[in-house]
């Protein structure tokens, strides 16, 4: 089965949720930032926040639909070089990301990635670049946990090395971020990156 991480590794469906912001710290419905612990990492998911698709979900069905039909009649086998080639010419970086990452990063930040994904996706999404920019990374098919799971939260705390309430996490799924709040974490339901730096402000955090 082919699989990216804007989809659930074992195929369960995105959250059908709307996309208003999600950016209260865990454990407090109104916390002005002076009140928090002092965020010091902002973890990100990958697919849907730092990446996007090119021209639309519709544009992507039909380049992998085309990219089917052209191995069956050359009878070419379902190769990870096509998946590759397709997931390239299906993704971009979404508007203003790299931006917002490089001045958290500048800032003294730290930027993990937490992500579903497949062993195929991630050698996909390396070559892409989609990684290049984060450390550490936490990436489903090599922990052997995938979000929404509790349990890979409370591992990406411990490989990062800080307390969840020192993290914001962001991610484009409601379910994620709302696991992460109950794991600890502050998180924020990614839209863009305009609305990811008001929200990142909020909880204190130095951009812009």
């Amino acid at each position: 089965m082919r699989a990216d991480d804007e989809k659930k590794t074992h195929g369960r469906a995105p959250d059908a949720g709307g996309r208003e912001s999600v950016s209260t710290p865990a454990g407090s419905s109104n916390s002005s930032s002076s009140s928090q612990i002092p965020i010091r990492a902002v973890i990100f998911d990958v697919g849907g926040v730092v990446t996007g698709l090119r021209y639309g979900r519709l544009y992507k069905y039909a380049v992998y639909g085309f990219d089917a039909l052209r191995r069956v009649v050359t009878r070419r086998k379902n190769d990870v070089e096509n998946y590759i080639r397709v997931y390239r010419s299906t993704r971009k970086f979404n508007d203003g990301i790299l931006q917002v990452v490089r001045e958290l990063k500048a800032a003294g930040y730290r930027v993990p990635v937490l992500s579903n994904a497949t062993h195929e996706n991630i050698r996909a999404a390396k070559e892409f670049g989609a990684y290049d920019h984060f450390e550490p990374l936490i990436l489903s098919a090599e922990v052997g946990f995938e979000k929404p799971d509790r349990r890979i939260f409370e591992l990406a705390a411990k490989r990062i090395g800080l307390r969840p309430e020192e993290c914001v996490f962001i991610d484009d799924k409601r379910r994620n971020v709302e696991v992460a709040r109950g794991a600890g974490y502050n998180a924020i339901l990614f839209r863009n990156a305009k609305q990811l730096r008001k929200d990142l402000q909020k909880h204190g955090v130095k951009i812009g």
